[in-house]
């Protein structure tokens, strides 16, 4: 007569081989993407060193946390911190890559 573990023993061959090779795919896998992400890093650092440095800047400040929030900000009308249709986007633009303000008013908002 065989004792209870005797019986399950063939069982467990299986079980085992499936688990070693479901950690061997998820390590795989897990080495792909940490890969692919240092190559991916290494290619966004070299792309950004070969633009010129105010470009540079300006890239680094675009990926700080926080930098697209004033986008989020509630205009406020009697602090004329409203933009129209017309030159939101062209303003966003023009901070966002550190570009050149060709149309600013001769006279300031506050009357100055």
């Amino acid at each position: 007569m065989q004792g209870p573990t005797e019986n399950h023993q063939g069982e467990w061959v299986p079980w085992i081989i499936i688990i070693i090779i479901i950690t061997i795919t998820i390590t795989t896998i897990t080495i792909t993407i940490t890969i692919t992400i240092t190559i991916a890093i290494a290619n966004q650092e070299y792309a950004t060193k070969s633009l010129p440095l105010k470009t540079q800047r300006a890239v680094e400040f675009i990926k700080e946390k926080g930098a697209s929030s004033w986008l989020s900000v509630i205009p406020l009308k009697e602090m004329n911190f409203t933009l129209t249709r017309g030159n939101f986007f062209s303003d966003a633009i023009k901070l966002r890559y550190g570009w050149e303000f060709n149309d600013i008013p001769t006279v300031c908002a506050c009357g100055d």
